[in-house]
């Protein structure tokens, strides 16, 4: 026989020799555990504490609101005759001299060169006028013209003819 001593063990034989564990000795120790509650006293505590928190940031916030600074610019378009202006004055200008400018023919103007109150030189062009009436006028006059003298040839040759049967 073997000379074990009689205290329990932690493991048992089974059949086939091999030790099993001993699972009635397995527990949970429940001794010194509690469970964590929360007193009512406790969440009101809580609930205050984010409160007053967040109406302090909401005081904070009005009472010393966020100052921020405002640049003041004016904006203007300069032309570069504005940038070298020394002096601004009001009131008007007249001519020493005037000249009035007329056309011949009635007519569209087409082409204007100068503007009102610019030096001008003698036969300088200073407009220019639509040419397709005055032209078709002139296309117009010159076939009458040419009408003209083949009635003149015509009525000259029927003179000499008229001529000729008369001296007969």
């Amino acid at each position: 026989m073997s000379s074990h001593s009689s205290a329990p063990s932690s493991a048992s034989a089974s059949p086939g020799g091999t030790a099993q564990p001993d699972l009635g000795r397995l527990a949970i120790d429940k001794t010194g555990w509690q469970s964590p509650r929360r007193t009512p006293r406790r969440r009101w505590l809580w609930l205050l504490a984010v409160v007053v928190l967040a109406g302090g940031a909401v005081g904070a916030r009005l009472l010393f609101p966020a100052v921020r600074e405002v640049r003041l610019a004016v904006v203007a378009r300069v032309y570069p005759t504005q940038a070298m202006t020394a002096l601004v004055s009001s009131g008007y200008v007249t001519a020493q001299r005037k000249a009035s400018v007329a056309s011949k023919v009635t007519s569209r103007l087409e082409w204007l060169g100068v503007e009102e109150g610019s030096r001008v030189t003698a036969g300088q062009v200073l407009a220019r006028l639509e040419s397709d009436d005055a032209r078709a006028a002139l296309d117009r006059a010159r076939a009458n013209e040419r009408v003209a003298r083949s009635d003149i040839d015509r009525a000259a040759a029927e003179l000499t003819d008229a001529r000729r049967n008369h001296a007969r």
